[in-house]
């Protein structure tokens, strides 16, 4: 006989710097889940505090989150709640303040809450949601540079859900072994990884899907392999998935800057200057505020490969000028290094003070 203890409902309290919050003109404090995040990005962009939001990662700190998106441990009738959408969705908010918001400190929190998560699945006899969470901690993994560890994770979410993931779930595991594999430059095991998330995608039925991976649907699958061809530096490919990876309407802001500065790169590599140039100034242009190192990444990989094709070239300079105007904070004007007569230095002032954060 299974016995589940009680929930923790020790009280805890959120504390906040009123100093920094009125800098960034935030009054008064954030009182949901989303002016929270705002808030917590507000504070990093304007160099208020070097993290918008930090705890250490235990399972106490972790309830509150899966709390407010509806989750928990156990319902009024000792039923578990932690395979429940609204545990999943707590345990990836706090996953995204660290990876895609990155106001957290770099370590590894984020991955105890999953860990922790797992735990909690493997108690609740739940497959599916640890397969997810698998998945999350490959997505992680790759994002930090931990590759090998990010293709185990994928093929462990395979290995764990056989008979319980649906169609749409397996392709979106196949794409995180893919993503990893792309990462490492093995380009004929990603191509075969992600020829079965198409093959798997093909025979999906939506109402075999559980709702949290409603949001991957053909648009995803194509940026996914849009993103692996980037990495490997096939630019034919690259392009190719990138005219299938975005809806005018329904993609956001956020991803299409993210899937155009890889389609600038597949123009390049291509062999077109100006159309590469086009296309990475109305991504700069569309991503707003958006100051993720891993996009960051992507613009000054795109800036070096265009100053050693011709640094000199107006198309390039002008893009040098939007880039430097646009991420000051990460980049050196470009006119004091371009006196040095150094080609390459113009990019790696980017990436170079990209990296050093």
């Amino acid at each position: 006989m299974k016995i589940f203890h009680h929930q923790v409902t020790d009280f805890l309290a959120l504390l906040y710097n009123r100093a920094a919050l009125e800098k960034a003109g935030i009054i008064p404090p954030p009182a949901t889940i989303a002016d929270f995040e705002k808030a917590a990005e507000q504070v990093v962009q304007r160099k208020l505090a070097t993290y918008g939001f930090e705890t250490n990662g235990t399972a106490n700190d972790v309830l509150p989150f899966l709390y407010t998106f509806g989750g928990g441990m156990l319902d009024p009738h000792n039923k578990p709640l932690v395979a429940s959408d609204g545990s999943v969705n707590g345990l990836t908010f706090l996953l995204n303040l660290k990876n895609r918001d990155e106001v957290m400190p770099k370590n590894r929190a984020p991955q105890r809450y999953f860990i922790q998560g797992l735990r909690l699945a493997r108690e609740a006899h739940d497959r599916l949601m640890g397969g997810q969470i698998l998945s999350n901690l490959s997505h992680q993994a790759n994002y930090l540079g931990n590759f090998s560890e990010a293709i185990q994770f994928a093929r462990a979410a395979q290995a764990a859900t056989v008979r319980e993931a649906s169609a749409t779930v397996r392709a979106m595991f196949f794409t995180m072994e893919a993503r990893a594999l792309a990462s490492i430059g093995d380009s004929q095991a990603c191509a075969a990884v992600l020829h079965r998330a198409e093959q798997a995608f093909d025979q999906r039925n939506p109402g075999d899907d559980p709702d949290w991976i409603s949001y991957f649907d053909a648009w995803e699958l194509a940026g996914e392999a849009a993103h692996c061809f980037r990495d490997l530096g096939q630019p034919d490919e690259t392009l190719r998935f990138v005219e299938q990876a975005i809806d005018p309407v329904q993609t956001p802001a956020r991803t299409r800057a993210f899937i155009e500065m890889a389609s600038a790169a597949g123009a390049l590599r291509a062999g077109d200057l100006e159309q590469a140039v086009s296309i990475a100034t109305d991504a700069v242009r569309l991503a707003g505020a958006l100051r993720s190192s891993r996009y960051l990444q992507y613009v000054a990989d795109l800036h070096r490969l265009l100053t050693e094709k011709d640094a000199s070239h107006p198309s390039v300079r002008a893009f040098t000028e939007l880039v430097g105007v646009s991420y000051p904070e990460h980049y050196s004007k470009p006119h004091a290094i371009e006196k040095k007569n150094n080609p390459r230095a113009a990019s790696y002032a980017l990436s170079q003070h990209h990296q050093a954060r």
